[in-house]
């Protein structure tokens, strides 16, 4: 019994990490074939720059988060209940989420608008990647070396999410 217990308990968490690494989105990188490091480097940052100072003030989510965020200081001192009506009227989480949405999609337009092309990572790749420091020479070069190579664009392109 305790050895059908053990196996049990061994098939369960072998589960468990199956569903979690299936779970687990692809990474995904961009690259144009033949890009100088130094153009993948100024592009990326030039696309970066555009999509961070993107206006969202026409964007109804940032008009709800305002409108909720407005609305909050009429709303305080009424107690618990009033207080959780606040912040779901905030609905923050959606709202942030879709502004970040709406800012990465100006981000990838940018780079669609150069050439670039979105590419998902093996696994392989992404371990290797995993290792670098985010923010690294290293890691952007890493980076560059797949997102220049015009055989792991053909091979590992996909296409790019409709915003």
């Amino acid at each position: 019994m305790k050895r059908l217990g053990g196996m049990l308990l061994l098939s369960a968490i072998t589960l468990s990490s199956a569903a979690s690494a299936a779970d687990q989105k692809p990474y995904v990188s961009w690259g144009k074939p033949g890009v100088s490091f130094a153009q993948y480097r100024a592009e990326a940052v030039d696309c970066a720059y555009a999509g961070a100072t993107k206006s969202f003030t026409d964007q109804a989510a940032y008009k709800d988060a305002r409108h909720g965020l407005n609305a909050q200081d009429s709303e305080l001192e009424r107690g618990d209940v009033a207080e959780y009506v606040m912040i779901y009227r905030r609905n923050l989480r959606r709202n942030i989420s879709k502004l970040q949405t709406y800012l990465v999609g100006n981000v990838e337009k940018c780079l669609l608008d150069r050439g670039y092309k979105p590419f998902v990572l093996t696994t392989d790749q992404k371990k290797n990647l995993d290792r670098l420091d985010r923010g690294s020479q290293e890691r952007f070069e890493f980076l560059h070396a797949l997102g220049s190579d015009g055989k792991i664009l053909s091979e590992q392109s996909v296409a790019p999410e409709k915003r």
